[in-house]
């Protein structure tokens, strides 16, 4: 009963001083980090779009955000505000991967790849983001969630849309997110794309056909030699009974190389069994004996 007595009170008091704890946290300015669907407090976060162009790998996606807000007036209003998004941020290294290719589109190819990266709706942190999830984005078309081994229960994230998957990419996703009050931002070393565009079909791998056959010039047909060799006698190994067996020396040469052709080990003589036995029931009378005296 004293000892109840004793954790009830010593758990008061870690109680109590847990509770003290979080207040004075929160007295010093402490920012709450909320899971999917919740954000900072208006007062300790910035919008998603002053993020993005504060940070300074993000520099080409701000000013192609920007230019996008300039000529789209549904996608300028969502991001002033009332509107949580989950934004996947490529790089500029990953932007300039593929400058050749993004001059060469459209407007309006241009405007898809850019909603492309923004997920309306939701707040997805890195954690939240399953393996195979798929996410449906602002330009109408859904990336999905991809995780590689690292190593041993390590994976890496990655989201990817149509056109990543046909060029064989994985855009990986920093686990250095960013969070805001009207969203979380995660940047990618790729630049995200909903369909494989004419101008990305260069960049497929190239791969090795199939089944081809490669014809060469006929060379000169050498001079045959007429004589004759005979095949060496295969070696002969007797065996258990007294006969004679035919033994392939590169086979056993393998089978020891792969571990397969390790002896057999001997079994042990059936009297030796026999002593053991008796040597372990004569102990363990005598174990019997001594503890039913007692």
């Amino acid at each position: 009963m004293k000892l109840f007595f004793i954790t009830l009170t010593l758990s008061l008091l870690a109680t109590g001083f847990s509770l003290k704890t979080v207040a004075k946290t929160n007295e010093l300015g402490g920012s709450n980090f909320l899971r999917a669907g919740s954000r900072r407090t208006e007062e300790t976060c910035d919008s998603v779009k002053k993020i993005i162009c504060s940070l300074q790998n993000t520099v080409t996606f701000c000013e192609m955000v920007e230019e996008l807000e300039a000529t789209n007036a549904e996608f300028s209003e969502k991001l002033s505000g009332g509107t949580t998004f989950t934004v996947f941020a490529p790089t500029n290294e990953a932007f300039g991967n593929v400058t050749e290719q993004l001059d060469q589109l459209s407007e309006k190819e241009k405007e898809e790849i850019i909603l492309f990266h923004f997920n309306e709706g939701s707040v997805m942190t890195y954690e939240d983001l399953e393996c195979t999830m798929t996410l449906m984005s602002l330009s109408g078309d859904t990336s999905r969630t991809k995780c590689r081994r690292k190593s041993v229960g390590v994976y890496a994230k990655h989201q990817r849309g149509s056109g990543n998957e046909k060029l064989e990419q994985f855009p990986r996703i920093d686990s250095k997110s960013k969070e805001a009050c009207d969203g979380i931002i995660h940047r990618l070393d790729h630049v995200m794309l909903p369909s494989l565009y004419k101008p990305f079909k260069e960049l497929m791998p190239e791969k090795e056909p199939d089944n081809v056959i490669i014809i060469d010039e006929p060379e000169e047909e050498p001079e045959t030699d007429t004589t004759v060799s005979t095949p060496a006698e295969t070696p002969q190994v007797p065996d258990n009974d007294g006969l004679t067996t035919t033994e392939d020396p590169t086979i056993s040469m393998e089978n020891s190389a792969e571990g397969g052709g390790e002896p057999e080990k001997k079994k042990p003589p059936i009297g030796a069994l026999g002593i053991n036995l008796i040597i372990f029931s004569t102990l363990l009378l005598c174990f019997v004996f001594v503890c039913m005296r007692r």
